[in-house]
């Protein structure tokens, strides 16, 4: 028997194999393994330059985008402006050839009435009569329509106007359609008899039958009465006369008044030449021992353009003038009238006028043409190409967006034009 045994093939006892009680054992952490810092060192490096490649794609996306949506240009022109002096007068003709000045002639017409008693009856025979609105859509001249016009209502009545009248052309609406040109005047029906009395009615040109405008000109009416083959009440004729003076007092007052809005736009109302035809007066039973009376009068001027008698004082007051397309800063201090020597009259071909008042010329542009003109040229040509509608552009400026770009947009419509007509 051995006192002393051997030594085991164990690990020699040392404070790691000394065995702890469970209930003392206690987690100690392990520390992390060693990574080289080579590897992690490249992952982030190409985590860093792809990020910024993202950033620099996003960047420019961005541009295109803001350059998309906030390009464009913008242009301020100067037109040219000179002041002329005044009066002037000139001459004007009727439904004058273009290139020289013309005028043309407007009308409108009312009815007033009067009750008066009747004094005891008579045999008549009257024709109707009413105002008519005659309309032009068919072009931007005017058209003359001579006395005597036919007039034919829908159910083949006949109606005619006693004096003639100059219908106004159509004027062109932005959008390039036409607002018809309108007069009015009187007309009457083409037999007697209460057959020839309506209300509001469409009339037809007979005489432009088979011809373009037939369905371009027309007429209407709210109401052509007065027609009657018959007996009627008989009014004493200083009672007659007294309703006549009244009723013409009446039209005489109120027709000027309800001509001015009639003024087309873009037109001038030549002073002095209002005339007012008066038609016949008809009667009509008011019952209760009464007549009323009635009378219709027309009332006609002068009117004319304002660009062409801009133009016509250009060509006589600005030296070098070609007949480039003028018009007036501003009418409101202008006045045009008839000249004290001109005799005037409905069948006045050639009228004198004078113009009075403070007048500044302004030439006139078309801002499309500049747009198209300019459209995808270099910013470096803008005064070259400005210098082209000389002279009605006296001078010009532009902007272009974004800044950075070197030409206008080639899409015309991003480029907008304004007028100043400062300095």
């Amino acid at each position: 028997m051995q006192d002393v045994l051997p030594p085991t093939t164990t690990s020699p006892r040392s404070i790691q194999n000394i065995p702890v009680p469970a209930g003392r054992r206690q987690f100690i952490p392990v520390p992390n393994e060693y990574i080289p810092q080579g590897s992690s060192g490249k992952h982030r490096g190409s985590s860093f330059w792809l990020w910024s490649a993202a950033v620099i794609v996003a960047c420019v996306l961005a541009g295109m985008f803001v350059s998309s949506i906030f390009s464009g240009a913008s242009v301020t022109v100067f037109p040219r402006q000179m002041n002329v002096s005044t009066p002037t007068t000139l001459q004007a003709a009727l439904n004058a050839p273009a290139g020289s000045l013309g005028y043309q002639l407007m009308s409108v017409s009312q009815t007033s009435k009067r009750t008066v008693a009747a004094s005891g009856q008579k045999q008549v025979s009257t024709t109707a009569q009413g105002t008519l609105t005659i309309f032009n859509t068919y072009s931007t001249a005017t058209q003359k329509l001579i006395a005597n016009t036919r007039f034919a209502a829908p159910d083949g009545k006949i109606y005619r106007i006693h004096a003639a009248v100059t219908v106004p052309g159509a004027t062109k609406n932005a959008d390039g359609s036409l607002k018809a040109g309108s007069i009015q005047t009187t007309a009457y029906a083409d037999a007697a008899g209460a057959d020839y009395n309506r209300g509001q009615t469409q009339f037809t040109i007979p005489g432009f039958q088979s011809d373009p405008r037939y369905t371009k000109f027309y007429a209407t009416t709210d109401g052509i009465s007065g027609g009657m083959v018959g007996i009627q009440p008989s009014v004493a004729p200083a009672d007659a006369q007294n309703a006549q003076s009244q009723m013409q007092q009446e039209l005489a007052q109120g027709l000027p008044t309800a001509l001015t809005p009639q003024v087309p736009q873009g037109f001038t109302a030549v002073g002095g030449t209002l005339s007012i035809v008066y038609g016949t007066p008809s009667t009509a039973d008011a019952g209760g021992g009464n007549a009323t009376i009635t009378e219709a009068a027309t009332a006609t001027e002068a009117i004319i353009n304002t660009s062409d008698l801009a133009s016509a004082v250009a060509a006589a007051q600005v030296q070098g003038y070609a007949g480039e397309a003028v018009n007036f800063v501003d009418t409101s201090h202008l006045s045009l009238a008839m000249a004290t020597s001109t005799q005037y009259s409905a069948q006045t071909t050639l009228l004198n006028v004078t113009l009075s008042g403070t007048a500044a010329l302004l030439w006139q542009f078309d801002p499309s043409k500049i747009q198209m003109a300019l459209a995808g040229k270099n910013k470096s040509d803008f005064e070259s190409i400005i210098r082209t509608f000389a002279p009605a552009v006296a001078k010009a400026t532009a902007s272009v967006k974004p800044f950075w770009k070197t030409t206008f947009p080639t899409n015309s419509t991003q480029i907008q034009v304004q007028t100043s007509l400062g300095n």
